[in-house]
């Protein structure tokens, strides 16, 4: 696991390798007895070593605490959904649920099918800013926004086919930018670039 994280940008099912650091560490410390019984000494370094940077480098992100994001009195907040819905999805009573339950200011879906959106007619009185590119292709993106004056545009940032969104909004009197994007698997190997 250790080195296949330190060689993914090589080849990207190397790159696909490296998301499993949790199973591998699991695996090796099972596999280090196993192979300190064999005896076989070099094989007994290279695991121990690629152990101890899997601890040492990579599963601390993973235990750190999360930073506190409490806001100042008087200081507004905005909450956002992102959702993969799958462009095959037909049940839109369920991205009704779990809109309604989560009640985002700023929802981004994604592989956003044609006639997805005007499916979710409570999504018309919910969020008056909605601006969707869908796509039978699994490519379709879509925002729906009830900030005001959340300005939308579509933005190719490395796939012309593949457009995010970058939606300008204020939040307490300071701008930012919500990036909304579906990122490609790299396989096949042309798409690792795009990635």
């Amino acid at each position: 696991q250790a080195v296949f994280t330190l060689v993914s940008s090589f080849h990207p099912l190397l790159e696909l390798a490296s998301h499993c650091s949790v199973h591998a560490l699991v695996f090796g410390i099972v596999l280090l007895p196993i192979i300190y019984w064999v005896g076989d000494r070099g094989l007994l370094v290279v695991l121990s070593s690629c152990l101890a940077y899997l601890v040492l480098v990579v599963q601390p992100w993973g235990i750190l605490p999360l930073r506190d994001n409490r806001l100042a009195d008087g200081e507004e907040s905005i909450k956002v959904l992102s959702w993969n819905v799958l462009v095959s999805n037909s049940s839109s009573e369920t991205i009704k649920s779990l809109i309604e339950e989560v009640d985002p200011d700023v929802v981004v879906l994604i592989e956003v099918r044609p006639g997805l959106i005007e499916d979710l007619e409570f999504a018309k009185e919910a969020f008056p800013i909605v601006v969707q590119q869908p796509s039978w292709g699994g490519e379709g993106i879509a925002i729906l926004s009830r900030v005001p004056d959340t300005r939308v545009e579509f933005v190719d940032f490395a796939f012309e086919y593949q457009p995010g969104i970058l939606a300008k909004l204020e939040l307490n009197n300071k701008p930012f930018n919500l990036v909304g994007l579906h990122t490609l698997s790299p396989v096949p190997l042309y798409r690792a670039a795009v990635r």
